[in-house]
C-alpha cells in the first residue's frame, strides 16, 4: 500500500505496509528544516524480526546510530533517549529518514509499533 498526501516536495519511499500517521510537524533544531507534515511508514523485514519505519523527516544528525540495548539508547541522541523507555524495544538502528527496531522475544509487535509511533509524534510536534 503506499501513502500519498500532498505536499511541495515528493516523499522518497515507496511504503510497504501502512501509513501510520500524517500529522502537522515541527522538528528539532539542528535535525530538519520545519515541515508541514510529520509522514510515517513501516516495512516488516522479510524474517519477522525486524520492523522500519520511514518518514519524510531527518531523525539523525547525520551519521548512522546503533544502539544494542536500551540502556545504550539512554546514553544516546535525544530521539534515541526518547524511545529508550518503550516496554519491549530491544534494539535500534537510526540512518536519516528511517528507524528500524527489533523487539524483545516476548514483546508483541503492534504494541512496540504503537509506541514508538506515538514517541516520534510526540518528539517531532
Amino acid at each position: 500500500m503506499r501513502c500519498i498526501i500532498p505536499k511541495p516536495a515528493p516523499f522518497p519511499y515507496t511504503l510497504h505496509g501502512f501509513c501510520l500517521a500524517v500529522l502537522p510537524a515541527a522538528t528539532p533544531t539542528g535535525l530538519n528544516a520545519m515541515s508541514e507534515y510529520i509522514e510515517i511508514g513501516t516495512s516488516g523485514s522479510d524474517d519477522g524480526k525486524s520492523v522500519t519505519f520511514f518518514t519524510n523527516l531527518c531523525l539523525s544528525s547525520g551519521s548512522l546510530e546503533s544502539y544494542d540495548s536500551p540502556e545504550e539508547m539512554e546514553e544516546g541522541s535525544p530521539l534515541a533517549q526518547s524511545l529508550a523507555v518503550i516496554p519491549g524495544l530491544a534494539c535500534l538502528r537510526i540512518n536519516g529518514q528511517e528507524l528500524t527496531i527489533w523487539r524483545e522475544r516476548d514483546a508483541e509487535w503492534y504494541a512496540v509499533v504503537e509506541d514508538v509511533t506515538a514517541v516520534l509524534k510526540d518528539f517531532f510536534l
